[in-house]
């Protein structure tokens, strides 16, 4: 291992020896390795040999050194761009399994559900159990069959409704990836706070000129994510807006809400009216805004749709 480990340090990767800390009564310990370091970029190939990624730790059961080492020195780390759309291709691939297990649990829930009703049909409304009857065994034993069949129908339909819920987390995770501005803006704007501090306390990393030309990648990355949903939207209609184009006393729509814009600045702008309190004001980044008018527009805007209104209610 520790020939491995040295040229395995080579790509920021280390391969310790540890063991597992079981909190069931009466498992054992076991061995296990854990590569650690600078893993981003190789999680497909940790993946692909195996590996489990536990608590924030890739783990194997035996030593993957030599193996390890063969493969990162064939394929190599990805680029910051290739691990952002492999994560997204994962989150896809789980969401169409998650649909799969919801709609199974969907077609199990539906067959207990007419098993119960089925059963229930030959019981005459309102017939109750005839205590000393000859029909008194298979009327109590059909009663458990239809509570047995109800009950595991609802729960097969919770479970649908929770892989559902599941997938479409994982889609609207990938989905504000890929087309969410303030999404996109928090990313960008967590880079350049750490590339600040990275310049700040310089002397204090090892690898200051690694890290710096790491998080420059990822702001790269996603400022022209960045500049690709914004050019669809443009593309497609949308307003998109800039210091360059927004003045006071202009409008922006923001979370839904017009207000009205006081000041305006590199990275945001100000309003007024928040919480529908005149003297209350509120700082909008421009990739928040949803849309911006200017009070000509506006008011033309707000006459129109009064007039369609009245005309519609007259109508009526």
């Amino acid at each position: 291992m520790e020939t491995s480990n040295k040229t395995l340090e080579g790509h920021g990767l280390r391969v310790i020896e540890s063991m597992t800390s079981p909190t069931r009564p009466g498992k054992k310990p076991r061995p296990v390795c854990i590569v650690a370091g600078k893993v981003a970029g190789f999680e497909e190939i940790l993946r692909d040999l195996g590996g489990k990624k536990f608590r924030g730790q890739w783990s194997f059961w035996s030593d993957p050194s030599s193996e390890l080492l063969e493969v990162v020195a064939t394929r190599g780390r990805l680029s910051y761009a290739e691990q952002v759309e492999a994560s997204c291709d994962r989150k896809l691939a789980k969401s169409e399994r998650y649909d799969g297990y919801a709609e199974h649990a969907d077609t199990r829930s539906a067959a207990s559900s007419r098993a119960a009703h089925e059963i229930g049909r030959h019981i005459p409304m309102g017939q109750p159990i005839l205590v000393g009857h000859h029909s008194e065994r298979r009327h109590r034993r059909d009663i458990a069959r239809i509570d047995s069949n109800m009950r595991r129908a609802i729960e097969e339909s919770k479970k649908s409704d929770y892989f559902s819920d599941k997938s479409e987390n994982l889609i609207r995770d990938t989905k504000r990836f890929k087309e969410d501005r303030s999404y996109i803006m928090n990313r960008i704007e967590e880079e350049e706070a750490y590339l600040r501090r990275l310049h700040q306390h310089a002397a204090s990393y090892s690898n200051y000129s690694v890290r710096v030309n790491e998080t420059q990648e990822k702001i790269t990355y996603w400022r022209s994510r960045l500049d690709s949903v914004e050019n669809e939207l443009k593309a497609s209609g949308r307003r998109i807006a800039t210091p360059a184009n927004i003045k006071p006393g202009f409008w922006i729509k923001y979370t839904g809400t017009w207000y009205e814009v006081i000041r305006v600045s590199k990275k945001s702008v100000t309003v007024k009216g928040w919480l529908s309190v005149d003297r209350l004001t509120w700082k909008p980044r421009y990739a928040d805004i949803d849309d911006y008018r200017d009070s000509t527009e506006l008011r033309q805007e707000t006459v129109v749709t009064n007039e369609s209104a009245q005309q519609n209610g007259g109508v009526q």
